[in-house]
């Protein structure tokens, strides 16, 4: 697996796919290969970007305390070293000072981060899309990955213009 050095540690990543840039950030503590499926689903529509987060799999921490602010930056430096300006972004995590296109999705029975905190955080996004995927926990990508693979990818091919029309496919099914 290839390494970026910055912000005094060594990023272990993986690309796989082509098209668009997605990165897939796990949440804290969770390791890139919780992505699995997501990247298999994916990456036959998008360059999908994984990596371990700080103190998650062989990417150590650096030694010192870290923030969410400076895994954002371990983010932009990975996208810095792989040349790329922009790219789609899935998240587990909570994010305060979104201000692209969003998604957020979430099951109702997440005891984790409840239903409501999804739809407070929804609100606080102007243009964002909140969709519950009924009975499904915080793990939500794992457990319902159909439904979870099906909404974001509906997701990313609205806001970047690549829907099936654009392909030349047609929507029925």
């Amino acid at each position: 697996m290839p390494t970026a050095r910055m912000n005094g540690i060594e990023l272990r990543y993986a690309v796989q796919g082509h098209g668009q840039p997605l990165v897939l950030i796990m949440g804290l503590g969770g390791p890139q290969q919780a992505w699995y499926f997501q990247v298999r689903a994916f990456r036959r529509h998008y360059q999908v970007i994984t990596f371990g987060n700080r103190g998650t799999g062989r990417t150590r921490d650096g030694g010192r305390p870290f923030t969410v602010r400076t895994m954002a930056g371990d983010t932009v430096g990975l996208l810095d070293h792989l040349g790329i300006e922009q790219a789609h972004v899935c998240t587990l995590d909570r994010l305060h000072e979104i201000q692209a296109p969003t998604l957020v999705l979430t099951g109702t029975a997440d005891r984790v981060l409840p239903p409501q905190a999804s739809d407070e955080l929804a609100a606080r996004i102007p243009g964002s899309r909140l969709v519950q995927i009924e009975g499904a926990s915080h793990a939500l990508a794992i457990e319902r990955r159909e439904p979870f693979h099906r909404h974001v990818l509906e997701f990313l091919e609205e806001v970047s213009g690549e829907g099936r029309a654009a392909r030349g496919e047609s929507a029925a099914r």
